[in-house]
């Protein structure tokens, strides 16, 4: 809905769906590492899930992508007997 009202929904976290938006979160990232000298903390969490099973804070866009593309395994995912496999994420 941000995308549609910007002005309308400015109170609502900037957010992604991985995979799919992944580049739209890289640049965000990017630009807004350029612009300030603050780290952005990202919440990441597990679509679908529920209780917080999963979810996990970063500053690092590459330990994002290595999460959410199963090329790191989310240990919080394996403690609930979660397949990570099939979970697609939200970041905020």
């Amino acid at each position: 809905m941000y995308k549609a009202f910007p002005t309308e929904y400015d109170f609502f976290p900037k957010t992604w769906v991985l995979p799919y938006e992944y580049m739209d979160l890289r640049n965000h990232f990017l630009q807004h590492q350029a612009n300030s000298k603050k780290k952005v903390t990202y919440i990441v969490k597990p679509d679908g899930l529920c209780q917080g099973k999963g979810i996990f804070l970063s500053r690092s866009i590459d330990h994002i992508l290595d999460v959410t593309a199963n090329k790191e395994k989310n240990v919080l995912l394996e403690q609930h007997n979660i397949d990570g496999e099939k979970v697609g994420y939200i970041v905020q």
